[in-house]
């Protein structure tokens, strides 16, 4: 029996991955998972007007687990509801999941972007031209390039972080890849204000398109540290426990216990094959509050421990979907 624990609230505040405990959700001013829509499950539920962007698949395989962005002008998503993003010259990080389409990228691509364009008082990251790093942070006319120059494997986690109002850090799939400091004179007197916020361009009339797929697209008004991003890289990624001695004949989603709960419960399910799994949990709105597993994997049987200390009483659903297959189930939180 392989058993994963998550401490999990309204969305996970606590993830421990690779031997890794750091709070991944401290600070987040922005938060779009991308499963095929355009919801911020951050406090500020800053959801995005999708113009565009198509539903496509992540990198474990779910076909409405990312978004896809052609690279044509009119594709972009955007809000005009920016408050509580970071400006100035304080602390902050933007982090994604990022797939290029290298085949059509023809020029610099915006994947992340807000703030104003007039006398670059914006904060970004692109993809550009593979003669340099594949991977650039902007911030006030500055441009930091990554040393990461080819999409192997074909999905890449960019981070990048400023700390200490001008030192910059780019983390690829979860280590150092640049650091560079925005010397004092190149920090502008003017304030960086945030007009709106951009996935997949600068505006919508920005000629610097994205051509790929996004996906966990988040910001932060702190500086994630080093273990933090190590944790945000491991974050929908279980580690492989020993193997059954059994291999389970069916698909099976158990029903919860103890049922009703609180605040924890125990959900287990049991794969036949090695297959990618997706376990979330749904309030009645049918809005997606919490994701329990997000991986690729080996069949045999598996037990979550769910921890809804910080939610609501009440009716939730979790479903289990492997694959092509799914199945749903009801569990009642009372306090």
């Amino acid at each position: 029996m392989k058993v994963i624990r998550f401490e999990l609230f309204l969305i996970p505040a606590m993830i421990c991955a690779v031997g890794l405990a750091q709070d991944i959700e401290s600070g987040l001013a922005a938060y779009y998972p991308m499963n095929g829509d355009e919801l911020d499950m951050s406090p500020f539920g800053r959801d995005l007007v999708n113009f565009g962007a198509v539903p496509g698949p992540d990198r474990f395989g779910f076909e409405e687990g990312a978004m896809v962005f052609n690279g044509e002008e009119g594709t972009y998503m955007e809000t005009d509801y920016v408050d509580g993003l970071p400006e100035e010259d304080f602390d902050r990080t933007l982090a994604a999941w990022v797939s290029v389409d290298t085949s059509t990228m023809k020029r610099a691509g915006v994947f992340i972007a807000y703030g104003t364009q007039e006398d670059y008082q914006h904060c970004h990251i692109n993809t550009r031209p593979v003669d340099g790093g594949l991977f650039r942070f902007g911030l006030w006319g500055k441009n930091i390039d990554t040393h990461f120059k080819t999409m192997t494997p074909e999905w890449v986690h960019i981070v990048a972080v400023l700390s200490n109002s001008n030192q910059a850090t780019i983390y690829v799939n979860g280590e150092v890849d640049t650091v560079d400091v925005i010397p004092d004179e190149e920090i502008p007197d003017t304030n960086l204000g945030a007009e709106t916020l951009t996935l997949g361009a600068h505006n919508g009339n920005h000629p610097s398109k994205f051509s790929g797929s996004l996906d966990e697209v988040r910001i932060y008004n702190r500086a994630l540290t080093a273990e933090d991003v190590a944790a945000l890289y491991a974050f929908g990624t279980v580690v492989e426990k020993n193997p059954s001695s059994q291999t389970p004949l069916d698909f099976n989603l158990s029903q919860n216990y103890p049922n009703p709960f609180n605040p924890q419960t125990t959900i287990t399910y049991s794969l036949p094959q090695k297959t990618p799994v997706r376990l979330s949990v749904y309030n009645l709105q049918g809005r997606e509050v919490s994701v329990l597993v997000r991986d690729v994997q080996t069949a045999g049987d598996y037990t979550v421990i769910f921890d809804a200390a910080d939610m609501a009483s009440g009716l939730y659903i979790y479903q289990l979907q492997a694959g092509s297959q799914i199945l749903t189930r009801k569990m009642m939180l009372m306090r």
